[in-house]
């Protein structure tokens, strides 16, 4: 299977939105439950949010298509630079362990080169993202809470 990374544009935004959306409720309906998670997609997921985070400036917004289908979304946060944040990586569930999550890191990482160290905050109880970021060399370098909910501040040195 061949997987194809690349910028998203303006027509992936409905798409995204939906792979978000579905995400979402696969991995954490049994966490916070259904209406929470209805809640914060209606907010942070809705196309018009997502169109205006297209073109921040200092920041990338990547869709993985496997099979000529949207299957992986990326965004980072690259405005402190030798420091990437990632903000948010998600795979379709039928995509999962297929190598897309890795060819959007990797992406990342191949478009901000002078990145030292990638971080992002996962969900403590979301065993699948921990592991996922475990597998990929991430470490855990802290703890915080959220609205209630603890995250786990992980990060990669590269290079």
């Amino acid at each position: 299977m061949a997987v194809l990374v690349r910028n998203a544009v303006i027509a992936d935004i409905p798409a995204v939105s939906r792979l978000l959306i579905e995400t979402w409720h696969d991995t954490y309906d049994a966490l916070i439950g259904v209406p929470k998670v209805n809640e914060i997609t209606a907010r942070w997921h809705a196309p018009q949010a997502l169109a205006q985070q297209l073109d921040t400036a200092g920041t990338c917004f990547l869709v993985a298509e496997a099979d000529h289908a949207l299957a992986g979304h990326a965004y980072a946060d690259a405005r402190a630079l030798p420091r990437l944040r990632i903000a948010r990586l998600y795979v379709l569930p039928t995509w999962q362990r297929q190598g897309i999550g890795h060819a959007l890191l990797a992406a990342l990482c191949q478009r901000y080169s002078s990145a030292n160290r990638l971080v992002l905050e996962v969900e403590a109880d979301n065993a699948k993202g921990v592991a996922f970021y475990r597998r990929e060399g991430f470490t855990e370098t802290g703890q915080m809470s959220e609205d209630g909910v603890r995250l786990l501040l992980m990060e990669k040195l590269l290079g």
